[in-house]
This record gives structure tokens, C-alpha cells and sequence, in this order.
């Protein structure tokens, strides 16, 4: 075996396999919505038993949001897996495909409801609403009408006939829900657009409202805390902090504490092991020391980082949005 590749299995198991333990959590949204295209911004349908998505056979466009508070999911926590279940319960049309979009503002779920009008056409909306022009009806208003989100498409479904469709797990959704764990003043849901090229594509979801227990909404999380092996590895004085923000893109933040002064090696590689960056090589002195990570034009994915002193050495990973 390689001898360079032996040793990023080493340090590979050393990051992983004896500190981790997976725990999986399934989370019901605590708010959910659908924005009805409109000139006026006035349909809604805060707690409809359904949500819809893609474009209605008169031409006008429908878009869901959820939102799920992970706050039941421990602080520190490293997300390793996510998926989204959705149960579809109404379509006339074929195969489409649904994509989710990290939502990048905060939006309302007022009590408007869409079913008492037949579903898909909306309902008058209420205080607090998210609707077409509105974050919250009707004082705040989207930055761009249909809703503000990241152009990156965190996870796709191809979505056919009546039935559960899953969105993910995908590197993406996993890192949007690492990032609403650590910092969760950013947590504002996912938005779901179909295919809005064409007419007839809409399709329709169940919402959290829905009275079929088993069609609400699903988010599985799987995630992993330290054990106390890794707490008991790490010495009186020397730390190796979690960067920040993580996510990121273009830079980060890593920051470390030495008990004594010493030579210090401080190292990012890429999943195969190859080296990518040298932030620190050279003696530093006792305290605690920051140092930012620029990425430039890395790859987005996920990355390892290293502190190398004589005596002691800690990896953790970070993950780059591009």
C-alpha cells in the first residue's frame, strides 16, 4: 500500500472511527406554507393540509416552504446524513423534478387556509402570512417576489404519480442543517420549485397540517456526538476549535490554543489525503492563535484540517460551499 495513503487511512480512522457514535432523529416541521403567484401578494394558505409546487394549467406558479427547528438535535453535534420525505397526494401531469432550495430569510405561516377554496388557488392571507410578495403579510416584503433563497440546489426528486418521494441524502442538505444546528439566527427552511417551464406541472404535497399522520412532512437526521475518548485525548492546553463559519465560502476561520510554545504544523487535505494548504508551519507561542482559511478555487465538498505539534496532533473536517 501506498505509504502516503496508509497514512490518511490512519488519520482518516483517527477522525472518525473511535470518537463517533450515529444517532438518528426524524423532525416534523414547525412551519410550512405555499406562495400563490399573484400581482397583489394576497393568497396564502398558512394551515392548509396541503402544499403545492411547479405551475398550474392557467399559467401561474406555486412554491412550498418548510422550515424544522433542529434544536432537539444535541449542540456539537456533526450531521452526517439528511433526508427529506414528502408525501404527494394530487397531480395531473407526469414526471417532474422538484428541487430544494435553502431559503435565505424568514418568512410566516399566518392561518389562512387554501382547502376551505377548493386547494390550489389559495386563500385570502392573514397577519403574519408568507405569500408571493411577502415574507410576513402584510408589512414585510421578499427581496425578490416568489421568495428569497440560494441559487444552489441543495437536493432534486424526480416526482411522478401519487406516492412518498425523498429528497437527498445529499452533501448539501446535510451541510444546510449543520449550519442551522450551529447557527440557528440563520435557520429558515427549504423552498421546493418544480418545473416551471411549462404549464400543468404543478403537483401537490402534504402539509404538516395534513390529518393523514403518517403524510406530514419528514426530516431524518443522522448525527454523531464526541465520546468521552475524545475528551479525554485532548491535553491541558492545546485545542484545536471547529472552524467558523462552517459552511463556508470563500473563507473560514480556524481557531487553536497552545499550552507551551512549540513548533506548530497546520494543514488542510482533501478526502483522498492530498494536501490542498499550509496555513501554519513554523514555531508558535503559548495563548490562542486564529488563523483564516481562503479557498479560492478548491472544489466545494468536505475537507480535513490537522494541528501537528511534537507531541500531540488533532484533525477535524470543514466543508466548503461552491
Amino acid at each position: 500500500m501506498n505509504l502516503r495513503y496508509a497514512s490518511f487511512l490512519f488519520l482518516l480512522a483517527a477522525v472518525v472511527l473511535p470518537v463517533r457514535a450515529q444517532t438518528d432523529m426524524e423532525l416534523s416541521p414547525v412551519k410550512d406554507n405555499t406562495l400563490f403567484e399573484s400581482s397583489t401578494g394576497s393568497l396564502s394558505s398558512g394551515v392548509g393540509q396541503n402544499l403545492f409546487v411547479g405551475r398550474t394549467n392557467g399559467g401561474t406558479i406555486r412554491r412550498a416552504l418548510l422550515a424544522f427547528n433542529v434544536a432537539a438535535i444535541p449542540a456539537g453535534a456533526t450531521i452526517e446524513s439528511v433526508t427529506l420525505r414528502l408525501n404527494m397526494s394530487q397531480t395531473s401531469t407526469g414526471d417532474q423534478t422538484v428541487a430544494l432550495h435553502r431559503v435565505t430569510a424568514d418568512w410566516g405561516e399566518g392561518t389562512s387556509n387554501s382547502n376551505v377554496r377548493g386547494g390550489g388557488g389559495g386563500a385570502p392571507a392573514t397577519t403574519g402570512d408568507a405569500t408571493w410578495l411577502h415574507r410576513f403579510f402584510n408589512t414585510d416584503l421578499w427581496t425578490t417576489p416568489g421568495g428569497d433563497f440560494s441559487a444552489t440546489v441543495s437536493a432534486e426528486a424526480t416526482v411522478g404519480g401519487i406516492g412518498s418521494y425523498t429528497w437527498g441524502p445529499t452533501d448539501q442538505m446535510t451541510a444546510d442543517v449543520q449550519d442551522w444546528l450551529d447557527n440557528p439566527a440563520g435557520n429558515f427552511g427549504w423552498i421546493l420549485i418544480g418545473n416551471e417551464g411549462s404549464n400543468l406541472t404543478a403537483k401537490r404535497f402534504d402539509s404538516r397540517e395534513n390529518s393523514i399522520e403518517a403524510n406530514i412532512p419528514v426530516l431524518a437526521v443522522t448525527f454523531s456526538l464526541p465520546t468521552a475518548t475524545e475528551d479525554e485525548a485532548v491535553p491541558d492546553g492545546f485545542r484545536l476549535d471547529q472552524n467558523y463559519p462552517n459552511p463556508f465560502n470563500p473563507s473560514t476561520r480556524i481557531r487553536y490554543a497552545l499550552g507551551a510554545p512549540q513548533a506548530v504544523q497546520l494543514r488542510i487535505y482533501d478526502l483522498l489525503g492530498r494536501e490542498v494548504a499550509v496555513l501554519v508551519d513554523g514555531l508558535r507561542a503559548a495563548g490562542q492563535h486564529e488563523v483564516v482559511f481562503e479557498a479560492g478555487d478548491l472544489p466545494g465538498g468536505i475537507y480535513l484540517y490537522r494541528l501537528t505539534t511534537p507531541r500531540f496532533t488533532r484533525t477535524r473536517t470543514l466543508t466548503l460551499l461552491k
